[in-house]
């Protein structure tokens, strides 16, 4: 049973695990202080539902890691198109989805002991969940990705360029999402934390989910959207 166990793993962590910096969040630590360690496990309360968590996390990284590598294999598979900007950032795009998929198919098993003990499949130590967190983190770069191609298709689209016009601006196109998704995996490797289906950064720390998230997405939504309006009034005229 998942409940075997729990109180060695959860409550008796000794005091090297408890100095270690992969503490609980508050929040999970109020909850492993009560009397029911299991109450915040997104409301799962049987071992059916913890494994369903941990599978789902796992089936939905399976089809985007396959959707990753058609996107690839569809654009490998043509002669020519290697040089070409659009097929570039589209190809980037899935490689770092890829990094996504892989690292939420792990689902919790990267997850820390003893902290994690009471999560369903959990076997790893701090290092195996940060290095889930950077790859979850790293994949956030196909986000920022899709702003250069929302800009790729302003150019394209609204003002008539041509690949030969876009070449000499092809390595800022690349060099932001780049920048901003791959320095955001790095900056946050002191702070990545785990939660009831796998290592992240913490999203109940508001001032880390402003930072890594909400803000970095928030902006990538606010200019594909931008791009978008700009490109439908340009076609309407």
């Amino acid at each position: 049973s998942l409940h075997s166990g729990s109180c060695e793993k959860v409550c008796g962590r000794d005091k090297e695990s408890l100095r270690s910096p992969f503490r609980p969040s508050k929040r999970q630590q109020q909850s492993l202080q009560g009397d029911n360690p299991y109450e915040d496990y997104l409301g799962a309360d049987t071992d059916a539902k913890k494994k369903a968590l941990g599978w789902l996390t796992r089936s939905s990284a399976l089809l985007s890691f396959l959707g990753g590598c058609y996107i690839l294999y569809d654009i490998f598979r043509y002669k020519g198109v290697h040089n070409n900007v659009y097929y570039q950032l589209l190809a980037a795009m899935a490689v770092f989805d890829l990094c996504t998929a892989a690292a939420w198919s792990l689902a919790t098993h990267p997850l820390p002991l003893p902290e994690a003990g009471y999560i369903y499949g959990a076997n790893g130590n701090p290092t195996s969940c940060t290095v889930q967190g950077f790859f979850v983190q790293l994949g956030f770069t196909s986000v920022f990705y899709n702003v250069s191609l929302s800009l790729y298709y302003v150019l394209v689209i609204a003002r008539g360029w041509r690949e030969n016009d876009l070449k000499p601006i092809r390595v800022w196109l690349h060099a932001v999402p780049l920048l901003v998704g791959v320095g955001l995996a790095f900056g946050g490797i002191p702070f990545y934390d785990w939660i009831e289906y796998g290592c992240m950064m913490p999203i109940h720390e508001r001032w880390s989910a402003l930072l890594f998230g909400v803000i970095p997405l928030g902006l990538s939504i606010f200019c594909i959207t931008a791009s978008m309006i700009w490109i439908y009034g340009a076609v309407r005229e």
